[in-house]
């Protein structure tokens, strides 16, 4: 069999990879480096192929543009979500702040009136004691419907007495009640009139902070007339000491407080 020896192809200096084999705006591979001596039937072959190749690149520049455009969606979306992320969290740290602050802020409490009811020897003389005892229930009663703190000794009440005493015992006694406060009222008899009342304030160091008397005057017929128009005169005289010092209110609030 004979053989046929083809000569070998002939290679110009350029290298093949050399970046002007490659047109960068048609997409087509150049061949002006290596020139091959091949059968006619495979040049049809080879004149097709910068076809196809063009296609290629065309497609691959396509789904590089679809890519990056997926890419900047994914950037943008991530920047809103971390810019939205930092707004929450300024947002929780407020609050939080805000939520603390209120924690922190202690509102004084308000102390109580401690009261001590005195029946003096001239009402013993010339009254009866349920007139005393209901004196010193709606004494306490006007208050408590005014909105003022009164406090009640857990061990033995509300004091209504005949004896009388220091101005240092009843403070003591309204410290260990825990009150802030003691109004000492003396339910009296005077000899012209059905019924008198004397309300003195102290503090708890025992100075005198104000007094009041109200009373049924003289143009009373009864004894029944003569209360009643003592305690109209009372709510008008303690309208202007409520809330003030000694006598502490919660406004709007009718209160009675007893201890534990």
């Amino acid at each position: 069999m004979e053989r046929y020896n083809y000569p070998a192809p002939e290679i110009q200096d350029r290298s093949f990879s050399n970046h002007q084999d490659f047109h960068p705006l048609h997409g087509k591979l150049q061949f002006p480096a290596i020139r091959l001596l091949i059968f006619p039937d495979l040049i049809s072959i080879a004149n097709k192929m910068p076809l196809e190749v063009e296609f290629s690149l065309r497609v691959s520049a396509s789904l590089v543009q679809k890519e990056q455009r997926l890419i900047h969606q994914e950037m943008e979306q991530s920047i809103s979500m971390k810019n939205t992320g930092k707004i929450l969290w300024v947002i929780a740290v407020f609050f939080a702040s805000a939520w603390a602050q209120t924690e922190n802020v202690q509102v004084p409490a308000i102390q109580g009136v401690y009261i001590i009811t005195y029946r003096s020897p001239a009402h013993v003389r010339s009254s009866s004691p349920e007139v005393f005892h209901a004196a010193a229930s709606d004494i306490r009663k006007t208050l408590a419907d005014k909105g003022v703190r009164i406090v009640q000794d857990r061990e033995r009440g509300f004091i209504e007495n005949e004896s009388k005493m220091s101005t240092g015992n009843m403070t003591m006694l309204a410290k260990e009640s825990g009150a802030g406060s003691l109004l000492f009222v003396t339910v009296d008899r005077p000899t012209t009139k059905w019924i008198k009342l004397v309300l003195r304030a102290y503090d708890l160091d025992g100075s005198l902070l104000w007094e009041e008397n109200v009373d049924s005057g003289m143009s009373a017929m009864s004894g029944g007339s003569g209360y009643k128009k003592c305690f109209e005169k009372l709510e008008k005289v303690i309208a202007k000491r409520i809330g003030g010092p000694g006598l502490p209110a919660d406004a709007g609030v009718n209160l009675l407080k007893e201890n534990p």
